[in-house]
């Protein structure tokens, strides 16, 4: 389900398209018949104005598959948002997977093998049991990422298994796997202009809208993980 606000309100005729990419994100070599079945590019017909709000705009939503687009392959997609009268210039992208259960995987977090770290970094191990799926180059035919909360900017990806036992394949590492545990989110209430909430220090009116300015915190890059 795609949903995204355009702030210069009015309706616009957009448009939104997938496209098939290979591990590393980029554009695989498939044509749209390959992957999809129907329309790989369909306009965007569901769309609401805003009521009785200081800033106009206009709400969109996009929901597939559905009866004009179905996904015949899984693997990495990218769904582009253009104007239809300017299909090559991108208002707005965003990276999804679609998901087909070949193989098993067993997930092991924990605090980090590396004393030094283990009270500010968690350590992802796992092993990828390949059941009947053929596999004949087990360190050069699988790709793997690690998402921290579903982010691809700090992901880890290109890990090799350690060693492969029977038809699994396990990675269990001491440094590579490690992500920073620090709790990565600030709270700042936005619900109400009304009061100065939690996590906020001051909240002004101003011509072209509310300005909220959250209030200072510590670092804490270092702390235990919360």
């Amino acid at each position: 389900q795609l949903e995204f606000d355009d702030l210069r309100a009015g309706a616009k005729n957009y448009q939104y398209k997938v496209v098939h990419c290979d591990f590393y994100w980029q554009p695989s070599d498939l044509v749209a018949s390959d992957y999809v079945q129907g329309f790989d590019e369909l306009q965007i017909d569901d769309f609401e104005y805003s009521f009785n709000t200081k800033q106009a705009f206009t709400h969109y939503e996009a929901v597939f598959p559905n009866d004009m687009l179905q996904f015949k392959l899984s693997g990495n997609y990218v769904v582009v948002v253009s104007d239809i009268d300017q299909p090559e210039v991108p208002i707005l992208s965003r990276r999804f997977v679609v998901f087909e259960q070949l193989v098993r995987y067993k997930p092991n977090v924990k605090a980090s093998t590396i004393i030094a770290d283990r009270r500010y970094r968690q350590e992802v191990d796992f092993e990828v049991v390949t059941m009947n799926y053929p596999v004949d180059r087990p360190y050069q035919d699988f790709h793997v990422a690690i998402l921290q909360n579903q982010r691809w900017d700090n992901a880890i990806t290109d890990l090799k298994p350690v060693f492969v036992k029977d038809q699994t394949l396990i990675y269990d590492f001491d440094r590579e796997n490690n992500f920073d545990g620090g709790n990565e989110f600030r709270y700042a209430d936005l619900k109400d202009m009304r009061y100065v909430p939690l996590g906020t220090d001051s909240i002004r009116e101003e011509k072209d809208g509310w300005h909220v300015y959250l209030a200072p915190d510590f670092p804490r890059p270092y702390e235990v993980y919360r």
